[in-house]
């Protein structure tokens, strides 16, 4: 069969491809449309606390500033956290039997979790939140 192949002309041989060339070239209206995807309007940003940091620092320390790493890793912190103090209040809810997360269940969850004076700081500025929240 090899030497049939060999015998062959590139006329002949080119004659043999010339279909397979007609079938790649197909006109286009055979063809089916391509359906574009549609872009989401209004697609959820990513929650930050970025923007926080620095408003809490220019109040602390007015000349200083924040590196974009040292950003990363307090909104790694702050987010790892809040998913604590979250699931531990829920568990808290979920073991008094209620379906509505309290403001004493979340303080009861920031006492477990943080230490001593930290926790006595947190829970001071969480009481001023809602006070300030109940007042508006």
């Amino acid at each position: 069969m090899a030497e049939a192949a060999c015998d062959m002309s590139p006329e002949e041989s080119q004659s043999l491809r010339q279909p397979e060339e007609a079938k790649a070239e197909t006109p286009k209206q055979q063809r089916q449309p391509r359906r574009r995807r549609r872009r989401r309007r209004g697609s959820r940003r990513r929650q930050s606390f970025a923007t926080y940091f620095c408003r809490v620092l220019k109040h602390l320390h007015a000349g200083l500033s924040l590196s974009q790493a040292a950003v990363c890793i307090l909104e790694s912190f702050v987010q790892d956290m809040f998913e604590r103090i979250a699931g531990e209040a829920s568990f808290l809810c979920r073991l008094r039997k209620g379906s509505t997360l309290r403001a004493r269940d979340l303080h009861a969850a920031v006492r477990l979790l943080l230490p001593g004076q930290l926790a006595t700081q947190a829970r001071y500025e969480g009481k001023r939140a809602v006070r300030r929240c109940r007042r508006s």
